[in-house]
């Protein structure tokens, strides 16, 4: 991965936080001439050009080769997530990132949506590092009305808010704008965002919508 290597294909889950704006020179490729017929929800799919890229040396990781690729995946990643804010690569699947954003952010209370089995693995997650969760659970195969958001905020205050924007589990997309305002109209609560099977696909208004983790 010298300094004349391919441009990366980027894909995959992060957390998001404050960054500097992406410069005209990191473009991201929106078209590609290879056919994909890849419909998971993950892992992404890999372009031939990124397989051929992975045979070559690997780089030290506190190299600057590493540091500028690093570097140029992060700036691309924000066109993605629709934010100036800096996007987190890890090598892991996205329960890393929904048990870091949960243990990192919450003290004490955590307000879950569920709707499904990710949404319920963000409860679970909270229950097991000893925290407080409540859900606003509704029947799967069902979107969460952000009316029911509502009324758990004015019953208790949390210190966060989890939602599964697009449950993977039945394929039902939560009305993510509408229940991030709702979120912030009632309360201060951070809200954590699972946007796996989401992000590219549907719109995911980061910074717009004001959603703090996705």
């Amino acid at each position: 991965m010298s300094g004349d290597a391919i441009e990366p294909f980027v894909g995959g889950s992060g957390a998001v936080a404050g960054a500097p704006a992406h410069s005209a020179g990191n473009r991201l490729r929106t078209t590609t001439d290879e056919p994909i017929r890849f419909f998971l929800a993950g892992p992404t799919y890999v372009l031939q050009r990124v397989r051929e890229a992975q045979l070559r040396p690997p780089v030290a990781h506190r190299s600057p080769e590493f540091r500028a690729a690093y570097d140029r995946v992060a700036v691309a990643l924000q066109q993605i997530f629709r934010t100036s804010r800096p996007v987190v690569t890890a090598t892991a699947s996205a329960t890393l990132l929904m048990e870091a954003a949960v243990a990192s952010t919450v003290a004490d209370r955590v307000l879950c949506l569920v709707n499904g089995a990710f949404a319920q693995r963000f409860h679970t997650i909270a229950r097991s590092h000893g925290l407080e969760a409540d859900q606003v659970a509704v029947p799967m195969g069902h979107a969460v009305d952000p009316d029911l958001l509502r009324q758990a905020l004015r019953r208790s205050r949390y210190d966060a808010i989890t939602v599964v924007h697009s449950e993977t589990s039945t394929g039902v997309l939560n009305p993510l704008a509408e229940l991030a305002r709702v979120a912030h109209e009632e309360s201060d609560a951070l809200l954590i965002v699972d946007a796996v099977s989401s992000l590219g696909g549907a719109p995911v208004e980061t910074d717009a919508w004001g959603l703090d983790i996705v």
